[in-house]
C-alpha cells in the first residue's frame, strides 16, 4: 500500500519535467544551444554590472556550477543561497563554494522560508523555466521588503503578463548583447509620484 501511494507521488511529481525527454531531438539541441550562450552573457552583466550591496542575501536559481555567486562573493562579500534542479551540478557547487546553502529545487516551491533574500537571480532563460507562474510566485514570497530579482531572456520575449500576474512589476529592462535582463520588484514597494 505505501509503496503504491509513494510510486503515484513520484510518477505525479515528475511528469512535467519529463515532458521534455518527448521533445524532438532538435528542440531539446537548440534549447540546450541557446541557454550555454545566453548565461555566460548574463553571468558577465550581473557579475560586471550590478547593486548588489554587500553583506545581502542573495538566492540564485539555477546553480551553473556556483559560479555566479562565487563572483558576486569575491568582491562584495555576500549571503549566498542556491536552488536547482540538478543534484549533480549542486555536488560540483558545493565542492567548490562550500559556504554557500545549497537546496534542490522542488518543482513548484523554493525550499526557504518567506521574505529571506534581497535578491534573487534567475540563472536560466526565464522562457525555458517549466513552471514560470509558480516560480515567479514563490520568488515574490522569499523576497524580503524592497527586494529586487533579476532575470533575463533572449530579446523579443514579453515576460510582463507572468510577472504582473503575481504581483511584480518591471522596474528597469536592460538589452545586453543577446538578452534582455530584467529587475524586478514587488508590486507593494513601487513608489508612485
Amino acid at each position: 500500500m505505501n509503496e503504491e501511494k509513494f510510486q503515484d507521488q513520484l510518477r505525479r511529481k515528475w511528469k512535467a519535467r519529463n515532458e521534455f525527454i518527448t521533445l524532438p531531438p532538435q528542440k531539446v539541441y537548440r534549447l540546450l544551444a541557446v541557454h550555454n550562450v545566453l548565461i555566460h552573457e548574463f553571468e558577465q552583466w550581473i557579475t560586471q554590472q550590478h547593486d548588489i550591496a554587500a553583506k545581502a542575501k542573495v538566492l540564485c536559481l539555477g546553480c551553473h556550477h556556483g559560479r555566479i555567486l562565487s563572483r558576486i562573493d569575491k568582491e562584495r562579500g555576500i549571503k549566498g543561497y542556491y536552488v536547482d534542479q540538478s543534484p549533480r551540478l549542486m555536488q560540483s557547487a558545493i565542492h567548490l563554494y562550500p559556504h554557500f546553502s545549497y537546496k534542490l529545487l522542488e518543482p513548484e516551491h523554493i525550499p526557504y522560508k518567506s521574505r529571506k533574500v534581497n535578491y534573487a537571480i534567475v540563472a536560466v532563460p526565464f522562457q525555458s523555466l517549466y513552471h514560470k507562474s509558480a516560480i515567479t510566485a514563490e520568488l515574490r514570497r522569499v523576497l524580503k521588503k524592497q527586494g529586487v530579482i533579476y532575470l533575463y531572456d533572449r530579446v523579443g520575449q514579453s515576460l510582463s503578463s507572468v510577472i504582473e500576474a503575481n504581483g511584480l512589476y518591471i522596474e528597469e529592462k536592460i538589452n545586453y548583447k543577446l538578452i534582455t535582463i530584467y529587475r524586478v520588484k514587488a508590486l507593494e514597494d513601487k513608489r508612485f509620484i
